[in-house]
């Protein structure tokens, strides 16, 4: 077993922790959960609707959140817990990602203001590749009466049924799927449970990366405590 994963804990409340998961809990879930109750109807008897947005986040833009947000208010989920991966298995080719310790504290930054997010460690904490069907089982066995939604990109959702276990994967969840220019607009699986958006934002992991090693932060799309630490810890800069 690996020992504890490092993570930056302020400004969010650690509420969770299993030996091979940590969650972190933005301070105010309980109150943000009853809110979330009033506006949809969904009672602390009801199955909490609960998101999982898996990706490198290297680094985390504003898109990201953007995209959360919509899927959030599209899909009634109470709560979004974003997985930065380990390596993914469907970027086999692409420069090793920065450090996951470091993803992850960008990720806590990014979100330290949104009660309804929360950020895992568990696919930084498995070999890689970072199979999507092993996340998935973890969550239904640490949330069994949950209701699981995936959020992914319209590319990732064409090619769904090529990723490891896809039955698995379909039985589970519903996906949330949005739009990846120029990627064409998702289309129905018979089976398989989809909730289209419509928000594209124009921010990308790879333009901001550029801008990083050319010109170093701040980056407009990027939260300014996540331009902060990007600075502090020299990360993007050109070899």
């Amino acid at each position: 077993m690996q020992g504890p994963a490092s993570f930056l804990r302020h400004p969010l409340q650690a509420s969770f922790s299993k030996p091979d998961c940590l969650i972190v809990f933005p301070a105010g879930f309980g109150c943000a959960r009853a809110a979330a109750g009033k506006r949809w109807g969904v009672t602390e008897t009801s199955p909490q609707r609960i998101g999982l947005f898996g990706g490198t986040f290297d680094p985390v833009h504003r898109g990201h959140i953007a995209i959360a947000r919509e899927a959030r208010r599209a899909a009634r989920l109470e709560r979004i817990v974003l997985l930065p991966c380990r390596t993914s298995p469907h970027k086999t080719d692409a420069l090793p990602p920065t450090p996951g310790d470091e993803r992850l504290r960008m990720l806590a930054l990014a979100t330290a203001g949104l009660a309804w997010a929360e950020v895992s460690d568990f696919e930084l904490r498995q070999p890689s590749p970072s199979w999507s069907w092993v996340t998935v089982r973890h969550f239904q066995e640490m949330m069994p009466e949950a209701d699981l939604f995936w959020i992914l990109g319209a590319d990732q959702w064409e090619a769904i049924t090529q990723w490891a276990r896809p039955e698995t994967l379909r039985s589970a969840l519903t996906f949330v799927v949005f739009p990846r220019p120029p990627h064409p607009a998702p289309h129905p699986r018979p089976g398989w449970r989809p909730i289209v958006l419509d928000t594209v934002h124009p921010a990308s992991a790879t333009a901001v990366r550029h801008r990083l090693a050319q010109a170093g932060p701040p980056d407009p799309d990027l939260d300014p405590a996540v331009n902060e630490f990007i600075r502090r810890h020299g990360l993007y800069r050109a070899p």
